[in-house]
Parts: C-alpha cells; structure tokens; sequence
C-alpha cells in the first residue's frame, strides 16, 4: 500500500476518533446540565447517550487495530505514528505530520474530558467521590 494512502486512512480513523470524543463531550455536558437541574431522568438518558457514544469511541479504535493487523505494512506506521508517545515521535515524511497533529488534539481532547469526569463525579457523588 502506498505511504500517502497509509497515512490518509490513518488521518481519518484519528478523525473519527476526535469526532467520537467531542460527540462525548458534548454529551457530558449535558449531563452535567440535568444534574445542575436536579433532573435524574434527563440524566439516566443522557448516560444511555454517552455510553452509546463511548461504544462508538471503542468501534473507532477497534477499526484502526484492525487495520493494522489486516495491513501488515501498516502496523510499523501505526506503532511508529500513532501508538508511540506524541513527545517521541519521529517524522519521516512531510505527510506524516497531520498525524502528530490529529494525535495531540485527541489527546487534549481526552485529557479535558477526563478533567470533566472528575469534576461531575464529584458533583453526584459529594463525599463519596473516587476523587
């Protein structure tokens, strides 16, 4: 398979994964919107929601592993690109770096979500919190 194809199919499961996250986000401040209104039905469905969409966060990535492993040639591209830590990555090609690019936005965006979590775990559980 040819490099630049790699990295294109690459760029769109990062894409689809950031998307799958902000689909999340969003739905995580819903969810903090009900529990602000004391609305425990809004928010029993809006956690049907985000767990739809964290299923749909764990498809995404199981369609890149998958790639990898159906693509052999690919798999080096991936641990090199995208598993490997953003900080140690080693550009080859000019192409590749949408890919740290993509990488570090989802990562951002998963280190706000997680801040996220925890401050609406807090607010359900008070006390009780795991924070």
């Amino acid at each position: 398979m040819d490099h630049s194809v790699i990295i294109e199919r690459l760029s769109i499961f990062l894409h689809r994964q950031y998307n799958c996250l902000k689909d999340i986000q969003q739905v995580t401040m819903d969810l903090d919107n009900a529990i602000e209104r004391q609305d425990g039905y809004s928010a029993e469905i809006i956690l049907d929601e985000r767990q739809d969409a964290m299923q749909k966060l764990d498809q995404a990535r199981q369609e890149l592993r998958d790639f990898g492993e159906n693509h052999p040639e690919v798999q080096s591209v991936i641990n090199r690109l995208i598993l490997t830590d953003p900080d140690n990555i080693l550009i080859e090609e000019e192409d590749e770096i949408i890919l740290k690019t993509l990488r570090l936005k989802n990562i951002e965006l998963l280190r706000s979500l997680k801040l996220q979590d925890k401050i609406l775990n807090k607010k359900i559980a008070k006390d009780q919190s795991v924070y």
